[in-house]
């Protein structure tokens, strides 16, 4: 059973891993090595991560509950 909360959690990430996605296409088609760039890849990597396993928490919540 899925809470709007685990829900929320999971598109939260979707939507982070897409920005993600996008932002390691435009590196690696543009050749550039931006050290920004790389940074931001790495804070939204952690970040969808951390959405990823708030959503785990919440589905193994559930179904112990």
């Amino acid at each position: 059973m899925c809470t709007s909360h685990t829900t929320s959690n999971v598109f939260d990430a979707l939507a982070l891993h897409r920005i993600e996605s996008f932002l390691l296409s435009e590196l690696l088609s543009g050749g550039c090595r931006d050290l920004a760039l790389l940074e931001g890849l790495v804070i939204l990597s952690r970040e969808v991560d951390r959405k990823l396993g708030q959503a785990l928490e919440a589905g193994q919540d559930l179904s112990l509950g």
